[in-house]
């Protein structure tokens, strides 16, 4: 009983991984590539930023915000899709 237990055991963990470690590996990649694209968006936007030496500081921090906030939303989406939860 106790071999047919752990047999059992094992088959379901693997039949649960074939089928939901592809979608767990799709989920980390696009959440990596919206990540990078987050991050290049960014750097992009901070060199176009043009402004008197005083100004910068505003300028800066509220671009970096407005940033912020969206990881914030990309990453409560991935957590809301089940990202995280192996």
């Amino acid at each position: 009983l106790a071999w047919l237990l752990t047999f059992w055991a094992v088959a379901g963990a693997a039949s649960f991984y074939a089928t939901e470690g592809p979608r767990e590996r799709e989920q980390v990649y696009e959440l990596k590539n919206m990540q990078k694209d987050l991050a290049v968006g960014l750097a992009t936007e901070l060199r176009q930023l043009r402004a008197e030496e005083e100004e910068m500081e505003p300028l800066w921090s509220n671009k970096v915000r407005q940033y912020v906030a969206k990881h914030e939303k990309l990453l409560l989406a991935a957590i809301s899709s089940g990202y995280g939860e192996g």
